[in-house]
Order: structure tokens, then sequence, then C-alpha cells
């Protein structure tokens, strides 16, 4: 029999007093008492070891590395916060920034007015091929008193390439063979021009479209060249050739072009295919047409087309007294898709 049932037993036999029953309960009561004081103290001391586990758990969540080591100084105020390096700009510069990069800046006035009453216009700087690498030169545009300006020589409309880097681009594209990726590494390897390839792409659509009329220019030379009696045509650089009897020299030249047709190697597109055959005969046909076929004598000759107005071709032409058509010979034959 246990304590409790001890003390039932004994109240119901009337062995236990009154004195003694009370002294039991107040002793239980301060036991009692003790022992809710003891568990209080126990859960404050839980509290607090909660409050220091839980502390920790969240520090171990946290990523561990210096960058977020960093970070936690820095919220706390026992670091000063890093700053970050700018970055770096991407995509074209701004024309104050490339004319800031130029290696010299040129002045270009109208023709035949009096420099003293040009103002200056605008600076454009272009990429330009000297001593076989690429210069970025300024050009500071004047315009003179009737709004007449002042043409950089060697370029087209409002392109920052000379024509000599366009020219050597289509070269090595269409007459080489080259992709893209191979040429923008070699304009950098070799030339130190940093080229894209969308550049690349736009510049040989630019030269095209001002290069339709020169094809079809050769189209009609190609198609009055058998047995045509014509004087010596003189060259740029002074020399004089006969004009030959009929087209087989001028057809062997583009032969590459046309074997490139039968083994697939063309465009996609039909304005790719447009492109294509407009620079590869007209650089084809002016291997024919200058003593020697480089780079320089093409520059020169095409820079001369700009300042007269008109291409050997279109000379010969003139000379053969041929008269044109009005409709472009390359729309029949390389229509473009309607829109």
């Amino acid at each position: 029999m246990d304590a409790s049932e001890q003390l039932k037993d004994d109240l119901r036999t009337g062995r236990i007093d009154t004195d003694r029953l009370v002294d039991l309960l107040a002793k239980l009561q301060r036991k009692l008492q003790a022992a809710n004081e003891r568990i209080e103290e126990q859960s404050k001391r839980i509290e607090e070891l909660e409050k220091q586990l839980g502390g920790a758990a969240k520090k171990i969540d946290e990523p561990f590395s210096v960058r977020a080591e960093e970070q936690r100084q820095e919220a706390r105020g026992k670091k000063k916060k890093r700053k970050r390096p700018p970055k770096k700009r991407r995509g074209r510069l701004k024309t104050a920034d490339k004319i800031a990069q130029a290696e010299r800046t040129e002045p270009v006035f109208p023709d035949g007015v009096d420099k003293s009453k040009c103002k200056l216009s605008h600076t454009r700087p272009v990429w330009r091929l000297e001593n076989g690498r690429a210069a970025l030169i300024a050009y500071q545009i004047y315009r003179g008193p009737k709004n007449q300006y002042g043409k950089i020589p060697g370029v087209l409309g409002r392109s920052e390439f000379g024509m000599e880097i366009v020219v050597e681009i289509a070269h090595l594209v269409y007459v080489i063979g080259l992709s893209f990726d191979k040429v923008c590494q070699l304009l950098s390897f070799f030339q130190d021009l940093q080229l894209r390839k969308s550049q690349a792409d736009a510049l040989l659509r630019q030269l095209s479209r001002h290069w339709e009329q020169e094809f079809d220019t050769l189209c009609i030379l190609l198609a009055n060249f058998t047995f045509v009696t014509a004087k010596p045509a003189e060259q740029p650089n002074g020399e004089s050739q006969p004009v030959a009897g009929t087209n087989n020299e001028a057809e062997r030249t583009l032969r590459g072009a046309a074997q490139a047709r039968k083994t697939g190697r063309t465009s996609k597109t039909a304005r790719g295919a447009r492109r294509q055959t407009i620079l590869t005969s007209v650089l084809e046909s002016l291997r024919l047409y200058l003593a020697t076929f480089t780079l320089s004598t093409v520059a020169q000759e095409i820079d001369r087309w700009l300042e007269a107005g008109q291409s050997c071709f279109a000379e010969l032409l003139a000379k053969l007294n041929i008269t044109t058509s009005h409709q472009s010979i390359l729309d029949q034959v390389l229509p473009l898709p309607e829109r």
C-alpha cells in the first residue's frame, strides 16, 4: 500500500489527528510551491537556450561565402560597403567617344567654295586603311554659304568605313570564299580592325545597292561585246589595251561564280543572291580592266568613280555608243519577292 492509500485508510479509521493532517498539508503545499518555482526557472532557461539555438540555426541557413559574410558585416556596420566597379558599356560607341579615339582630324570643305566663307557643320569618324593597318580619322565637315557640304573622299553616304575596307570585305567573302567569321578574324589580326559580322553584312548590302547600275552596264557590255570593233580602252595607269573581239575572256573570269552556283555555294535568299551576283561580277570585271588587281588599285579606281560620277564600264558603254534599257536586268533575272 502506497503513502496516499495509507493516509486515506488512517483518516477513515481515525488513527490520524487533525494537527498532523494540517502539518502534512502545509508540507505538501511547500513542496508544490518549490516545484512550481523550479519549473518556472527551467522554463526561462529553456527559452533562453531556444533563442540561442534559433540564432545559430538561422546563421547556418544563410549562404556561406566571402561575399555573403561581407554583406552580413556591412549590415551589422562592422565593414564599409564595398564600391563595385562600373559596368563596361556594351553596344555601339557614341560619336563623341569615337572622335576622342581618332588618331587625327582632317577638314573637308565643299568643292569650289571659299574656305573663309565656310563654317564647321559636324565631325564624322571614319575607319580607313593606312600603311596596312586600320586608322580612325575624324573628318570635320564644313558647310558653304549655300548649304554646300564637304564630301569625304572614298566613303559612301554616311558610312563609317572607307571604300577600301568595304571592297576588301567583298573580295574576301565573294571572290576568295571566306565566311564572315573568318573575315572579321583576319581584319582583327592583320589590320587591327574590330568588326562585327552584322557590320560586315551591312557594308556589303550598301555596296551592292551602290553597284546595281554597274551590274546592268556589265550585262549590256557582255551582250554586245561579240565581234565589236572598238578603239583601245585607256586605263588609269596610262596603258591602252585593245578591246577583244569576243567576250570569252570576260566569261572565263566569271567562271568561278558559275561553278559556285553548280556546287551549291550560293545564297539562301533572293536578296543574298542579288548581292553576291553584283559584287562578284563587278570585282571580277575590274580584274580584267586593271593592269594589276590589288586592293590599292581597286580602291583608287573606285575612288575615281565617285569623283567622276561614272564608272569605267559606263565610260566604255558610252564609247561604244550602246543605248541602255530603263528596266533593270537584275530585276528580270533575280526579282525580289513582294512583301
